[in-house]
């Protein structure tokens, strides 16, 4: 019985002394590069911008570093510290594409899977650079010159907190630095309310407040501060579209494009809206379905142990984590729910 209970604790050693291995590795690949492209996935989020721009406060100044996504940063982040440093290739194609050629390390920050990277896979994939990466998604591509990638994390800043400490002996976290992981931290766990159920979490927050952060400023800046426009949006959502099934423990909703720019839509404005469907008594799985250009954007939130990781990946393409993922489908609207509503059921669970 004593060897079954010290197993847990055996495996959570070797996973830490793996990531001491790693996190040497990374930090002598980073400090000995001449040109650095630090890149976040698509669609971006709080996490993604976090892990990004504490590495742009942390070493601004100091070595010839590029930061990148495929998509430009959503509004509601735009306040933070150094965002303008952030390339993308909507807005930066020609900067984004010289920083990927002349790169000899390139950093992948809160995804594994090149594929997350949409319109930049390709020259992720074929760049002659070495290659790392930070993670806390299920591990999908392996294939890094170095690799910190655990579930059993709040988020990728949170990795990236736990790096940038091993790196702090002679340049200490600022407050811009402390600021970025702290955002990305509160909003990859919902301002704590899920994914946060590791002491490391919350001694990495004690440890932000004390190197500056004003928490409060950054729930404000993050969840208080959108346009009216976005307000409605919800009011409709809410009203009009949400379908709430508590026989079948589901919810769920659609939009539009039309719908969309009814509302003046902009990127990040529905960040968000799926918890509320989540949060009906007796539904433990909410989806969205919002229609986009060039495909059905597809988000999956979940409770106890109802796996929407795995519902991503069986039916829409995507994946995540097992309470909360996404998804993207390449037809219509319509078929993505149909498929949805055949399926739902399997996932889940009591």
């Amino acid at each position: 019985m004593q060897s079954l209970e010290l197993m847990p604790r055996m495996i959570d050693c070797m996973i830490e002394y793996q990531n001491n291995l790693q996190t040497l590795r990374l930090k002598e690949l980073l400090y000995s590069a001449k040109n650095v492209v630090f890149c976040s996935h698509s669609s971006p989020d709080g996490d993604a911008v976090g892990c990004l721009l504490a590495f742009a406060n942390f070493f601004d100044g100091i070595k010839n570093y590029s930061f990148v996504l495929p998509d430009p940063c959503p509004e509601f982040l735009r306040w933070m510290p150094l965002c303008d440093r952030i390339l993308d290739s909507h807005n930066n194609p020609a900067e984004l594409n010289k920083a990927f050629e002349t790169a000899d390390l390139l950093v992948a920050l809160d995804f594994n899977d090149p594929g997350r990277l949409k319109s930049l896979s390709e020259i992720f994939l074929s760049s002659n650079a070495l290659k790392v990466c930070i993670d806390h998604h299920p591990l999908v591509y392996d294939k890094y010159d170095a690799l910190i990638c655990t579930v059993n994390t709040s988020s990728a800043s949170e990795l990236v907190y736990q790096f940038l400490m091993d790196c702090s002996s002679d340049h200490p976290i600022d407050k811009n630095t402390a600021t970025a992981i702290y955002t990305g931290i509160i909003t990859d766990t919902g301002s704590l309310s899920f994914s946060c159920n590791h002491p490391s979490t919350y001694s990495a927050l004690v440890n932000l407040v004390n190197a500056g952060v004003d928490g409060a400023y950054v729930h404000t800046m993050v969840f208080d501060n959108y346009p009216c426009e976005r307000t409605k949006l919800l009011g409709y959502v809410l009203n009009d579209k949400l379908i709430v099934n508590p026989q079948r423990h589901f919810a769920y909703y659609a939009i539009s494009l039309e719908e969309l720019d009814r509302f003046a839509y902009r990127d990040g404005y529905m960040e968000g809206f799926i918890n509320y469907a989540l949060n009906n008594r007796n539904v433990k799985l909410a989806a969205s379905f919002v229609e986009q250009n060039d495909r059905v954007r597809i988000s999956l939130r979940s409770k106890g142990r109802t796996d929407v990781n795995k519902l991503a990946m069986e039916h829409f393409n995507g994946g995540g984590h097992v309470n909360a993922s996404g998804g993207s489908w390449y037809v219509d609207t319509g078929s993505a729910i149909e498929l949805f509503l055949e399926v739902v059921d399997n996932y889940i669970c009591d």
